[in-house]
């Protein structure tokens, strides 16, 4: 029998959307699979993750231009070695939970909890196969979606612009 971890993370509908989708579609096409599917960001830590969840919630549904600026903002080099260490330290609380499951694959709809499974895969700690789900509509993927490309078995995405984008400008996906 096949394990399959689902991570998603609850801010916004999106990723917690395409995570139980794709449990859904397993579950039926696939019904000799074991799932365990979590919200990764509550279970590293409830405080944060409740904080979080009402401030992301306020700040797109009221003021959305400074969701924007935030978001864009993260792609600069200063901020990437701030989230590569963020998610270098989370990671060592997730990997409890991913080896005491012992997935064959770990499908991951939000782009925190797929660096941290590939910061894992490259240090060897787990061997599962890495899939992520791009949940994104931009032509530029958010850099936290392929950090580590190398060690993600498997990416998909929304739309040709977006395959085009990470074939042609970041020349590492077939």
């Amino acid at each position: 029998m096949k394990k399959i971890m689902i991570i998603y993370c609850k801010y916004g509908d999106g990723h917690f959307s395409a995570a139980k989708n794709i449990e859904e579609h397993i579950q039926t096409d696939f019904p000799n699979c074991e799932i365990f599917m979590f919200d990764f960001m509550d279970y590293l830590n409830k405080f944060t993750d409740k904080i979080g969840k009402k401030l992301y919630a306020q700040i797109t549904g009221n003021i959305p231009w400074l969701w924007g600026k935030i978001y864009y903002n993260t792609q600069n080099t200063f901020s990437q070695k701030n989230i590569n260490t963020i998610n270098s330290l989370l990671s060592i609380k997730l990997k409890k939970i991913i080896i005491s499951f012992n997935p064959d694959i770990i499908i991951s709809t939000h782009f925190f909890a797929n660096h941290m499974c590939a910061i894992l895969k490259a240090k060897k700690i787990i061997s599962a196969k890495l899939a992520t789900i791009i949940t994104d509509y931009g032509e530029h993927p958010y850099k936290e979606w392929i950090n580590k490309h190398e060690f993600i078995d498997y990416i998909f995405v929304p739309h040709d612009d977006m395959k085009r984008v990470l074939i042609t400008e970041r020349n590492f996906c077939k």
